[in-house]
C-alpha cells in the first residue's frame, strides 16, 4: 500500500513553492485591474395599502418591488435620469460606445434587496471613492424622486442611511485572490505528486509481472 502522506512530505518543498507561487501570481494579476471602493446607500420601500391587506403581505409587496428596483437601476434609461440629477458625476469616466457603456454601468451596481424586510442596498464600485458617493447618492434621489414612474404612486421610497464609503478598495478582493491561489496551489502540487507516484508504482508492477 502507497503511503501518500510520506510522499508528499518529501515533496514539501515543491508544494511550498507552486502553492507560494500561485498565491503571489493571483495577487500579481489583480493589481493588472482597477482598485475600487465602494459606497453603499439603503433605501426603505414603503407601500401606501390599505389597512385591511395584513402587514405580512404588505412587506412581501414592499420586497418585490425592491427586487424590481433592482434591477431597474441597472438599466439605461435609469443610468440617463442618474446623469441628469445634478450631481458631480465624471461623464468621462464611462465608455463612449453605448453597448460597452451599459455593461460597464451594470457592472458598477450591485443592488439586491434584505430578504424578509423592505429594504433595498446599493453599492457603487468605483475607483474614485468620491465619484461612488455621488453616483450611490443620485441612484437613491433618482429612486425616491422616480419611483412613480416604475411602480405607481402607491410606492415611496426613503433614504435610511447615506452613503458609507469603504475605507480601502473593496474589488478585486485582493484576500480571496490570495488564498484561492494558495488553495489551488495546494491542490495542484499534491496531485502532481499523487499522480507520479501511482504512475511509478504502476510501472513497477507492470515490470515485476511475470512475462510469457
Amino acid at each position: 500500500m502507497i503511503n501518500y502522506l510520506e510522499h508528499l512530505k518529501k515533496g514539501r518543498k515543491q508544494i511550498i513553492f507552486v502553492t507560494v507561487f500561485l498565491a503571489l501570481l493571483f495577487l500579481g494579476v489583480s493589481f493588472l485591474e482597477p482598485l475600487e471602493y465602494s459606497a453603499t446607500v439603503k433605501l426603505l420601500i414603503i407601500e401606501k395599502v390599505s389597512p385591511v391587506v395584513d402587514p405580512y403581505t404588505a412587506l412581501k409587496s414592499a420586497e418585490q418591488v425592491g427586487n424590481n428596483f433592482a434591477n431597474i437601476v441597472k438599466t439605461s434609461t435609469f443610468f440617463d435620469k442618474i446623469l441628469r440629477a445634478g450631481y458631480n458625476i465624471d461623464l468621462s469616466y464611462f465608455k463612449s460606445d453605448d453597448a460597452q457603456k451599459r455593461k460597464q454601468w451594470s457592472r458598477m451596481i450591485d443592488a439586491q434587496t434584505i430578504p424578509g424586510t423592505g429594504f433595498l442596498s446599493v453599492t457603487v464600485y468605483h475607483p474614485d471613492p468620491d465619484q461612488s458617493s455621488q453616483i450611490s447618492q443620485a441612484i437613491a434621489y433618482g429612486l425616491a424622486t422616480k419611483s412613480s414612474e416604475y411602480v405607481g404612486s402607491e410606492i415611496e421610497v426613503k433614504v435610511v442611511d447615506l452613503p458609507l464609503i469603504s475605507k480601502f478598495p473593496v474589488r478585486p478582493n485582493l484576500i480571496l485572490r490570495f488564498f484561492t491561489g494558495l488553495f489551488l496551489g495546494l491542490i495542484l502540487s499534491g496531485g502532481l505528486i499523487i499522480y507520479r507516484v501511482r504512475r511509478k508504482a504502476k510501472e513497477v508492477a507492470h515490470h515485476s509481472s511475470p512475462q510469457y
